[in-house]
């Protein structure tokens, strides 16, 4: 189909910017597809996760309008496909599935892979509690919630630590895992402080980056930029990501980010989605008070 408009805006972009549009509008609809696919298996404590990801999804589409081009037209197709779907899928799984919904702060099952000197710790590793994030290097909310992190370990000081461990929705973010890898080369290569450097240039950038940008990331912070090219296409890390995804599902993850917070006698506490800081610091203070 062809759409065009009476001013033929269409001639105010060019080549890259249409390529660039059609990218982004082939990606969204890729995620509704994957949405779709699962969507009779997910279940109700999934849905804060699939709620984020409509709310992303359609902001970013909105975004377009701005370029006051031709492409309007199919972009606002998308963002009422997207509405209608999210408004099916909310109402078809809120139908007798009352249960399993894991709120910020509920006690949950401990099948979190215990914290070791393999992770990547930011903060005292002899903190009162340590709050896991399972985390996506392609996610929006993944990118907020980071802010907000940050501002709890300042708050909190030695009584916090936060491990990070990887769980990139491939279906959805396509750099999300390749992002991940890059970042465990970094850590092979310069260590713990600066796999936080890398995920901290990561988060503030578009989330988007291609192997070539990662390289030149990795080359900013100090890495070795021939290691880091090695490292990145040896598959090395694949496993571990893998795994870490899975221990993410088994501790009760459906979306990103998804985090556990550990108290000090072994209690732990879910935080679903990128909550507030208000809600991580009510969390963090539950998992202080434990006994």
């Amino acid at each position: 189909m062809h759409w065009t408009n009476e001013n033929n805006d269409n001639n105010n972009l060019n080549n890259n910017g249409k390529e660039n549009y059609l990218k982004e509008i082939v990606e969204e609809l890729r995620g509704i597809k994957e949405v779709l696919k699962e969507t009779p298996r997910i279940s109700t404590s999934a849905q804060p996760a699939i709620g984020n990801w409509f709310v992303s999804a359609i902001g970013s589409i909105k975004s377009l309008f701005k370029k006051g081009n031709s492409y309007a037209l199919p972009a606002s197709i998308i963002i009422a496909a997207l509405l209608i779907i999210g408004a099916i899928f909310m109402t078809k799984n809120d139908v007798g599935n009352t249960d399993n919904k894991v709120v910020a702060g509920a006690k949950i099952t401990d099948n979190v892979a215990k914290v070791t000197n393999d992770d990547h710790i930011r903060g005292d590793k002899k903190a009162k509690v340590v709050v896991v994030e399972y985390s996506d290097l392609e996610c929006p909310f993944c990118q907020r919630f980071h802010t907000t992190m940050q501002e709890a370990l300042q708050d909190y000081g030695n009584d916090v630590a936060w491990v990070y461990r990887h769980f990139p929705l491939e279906s959805i973010h396509p750099r999300a895992f390749p992002q991940a890898v890059a970042s465990e080369c970094v850590a092979e290569l310069g260590g713990n402080d600066k796999f936080w450097q890398f995920i901290d240039v990561i988060f503030a950038s578009d989330q988007k980056n291609s192997d070539q940008q990662l390289g030149q990331m990795a080359q900013n912070i100090g890495i070795n930029r021939s290691k880091f090219d090695t490292c990145l296409k040896s598959g090395k890390y694949d496993k571990l990501i893998n795994e870490q995804t899975q221990n993410a599902q088994a501790a009760g993850g459906n979306g990103t980010p998804y985090s556990v917070v550990i108290g000090p006698d072994g209690s732990t506490y879910a935080i679903n989605g990128a909550q507030p800081l208000a809600t991580v610091k009510s969390t963090i203070d539950q998992a202080l008070n434990s006994k």
